[in-house]
């Protein structure tokens, strides 16, 4: 049996995300009951790397369904710089492989804080189990570091805790949750086409992605998240320079680099922001003929157009796909699956996973 690859978890995704929102309820059971136990206020969500990224894509989407506003912090962060947490906040950590060893010293430190420790997990039998509620949050198996499945599953999981909790608040009813659990549906059924179309926009372009040295990506409000997450796959796998930026933070100061060599992608939410966003992206094309666009609304050489609408708070579960398939089909063109020989040695010396 041939050992799974990076494109296999990337492809195997829509399955499991549309099997994950039928089982939606009961996926997402213990940590509504959780939320449930308080009046809470606030979200504090504790991840890192691709789960926070995950949160971060769905975080305004949270936002509007459990009327509270939603804040991301890291592990090690929280584990030596937070000293309070108010009882109406609601905190939880989140580790696919469960054997991050920052989010293990958060779950001690929320312990020591006299708080539940609630983890989202993709392995219940895992270091992380030393939680008081661990859940796992519908991932399956993923035996590929770079993480892609984890990521997607994720904010779907998020994204299902929200609506649900949302009706059970009667915030929202019956039917106007079926609305939006229809379009997750719509968003996971696309997903083999997106598959298909993030592969032929890299082939069309695949001159220039190969020849990139530095890659910027721009985004904003929930594809804040699809950019971090998006620096972070071709960092780990491409290895060159990557670089997130929110938008508008871009031309104030970081866009003084760019000059012909450099990639710059950018990413449309479909909203209020579109015409700045397409604005400066239209800015970055005076410099390198390597400035792309994604967006739902805009066609051109340069532009990779989504096939169908999507609310703007859910946009990043279809863009996504696109970084995947990109530091995938890089990595794959380049043969960089392999570490460079001394990180064996940087393993001995410092490590972020348990044994």
């Amino acid at each position: 049996m041939e050992k799974a690859t990076m494109i296999d978890y990337i492809q195997e995704s829509a399955e499991v995300c549309l099997a994950n929102i039928k089982q939606g309820k009961t996926l997402i059971q213990s940590l509504l009951d959780c939320f449930l136990e308080w009046e809470y206020e606030k979200i504090l969500i504790i991840a890192s790397g691709s789960s926070a990224n995950a949160a971060e894509c769905v975080r305004y989407f949270m936002q509007d369904f459990l009327y509270c506003d939603v804040e991301i912090v890291s592990p090690y962060t929280f584990t030596n710089y937070t000293k309070y947490i108010d009882d109406k906040t609601f905190v939880f950590t989140i580790s696919q492989s469960g054997a991050s060893t920052n989010t293990i010293e958060a779950i001690k430190r929320i312990k020591a804080m006299n708080r539940k420790a609630i983890v989202l997990t993709g392995d219940i039998c895992s270091d992380v189990a030393i939680a008081d509620v661990v859940v796992d949050y519908g991932v399956g198996k993923e035996s590929v570091g770079f993480v892609t499945k984890g990521v997607n599953t994720l904010a779907l999981y998020l994204c299902l805790f929200s609506l649900h909790t949302s009706y059970q608040l009667e915030y929202l009813s019956m039917q106007g949750m079926q609305k939006y659990i229809n379009q997750l549906e719509a968003i996971y059924k696309d997903h083999p086409k997106l598959t298909s179309q993030a592969t032929a926009f890299y082939k069309q372009h695949r001159k220039e992605f190969l020849g990139t040295r530095t890659l910027i990506i721009c985004g904003v409000g929930p594809n804040m998240g699809t950019a971090k997450e998006g620096a972070l796959k071709v960092t780990e796998t491409v290895k060159i320079p990557t670089i997130a930026f929110e938008v508008e933070e871009y031309i104030h100061g970081p866009n003084l680099q760019i000059n012909p060599s450099y990639t710059v992608i950018f990413i449309d939410n479909n909203d209020v922001c579109s015409k700045r966003i397409q604005d400066i992206w239209k800015a970055t094309t005076c410099i390198t003929d390597r400035s792309y666009l994604l967006s739902a609304h805009v066609d051109g050489e340069n532009v990779y157009t989504l096939a169908h609408e999507v609310l703007p708070s859910l946009s990043a579960l279809s863009y996504l796909i696109f970084f995947q398939v990109l530091a995938y089909q890089m990595t794959n063109d380049t043969n960089q699956w392999k570490d460079y020989i001394l990180m064996d040695d940087f393993q001995k010396v410092v490590k972020s996973k348990t044994k």
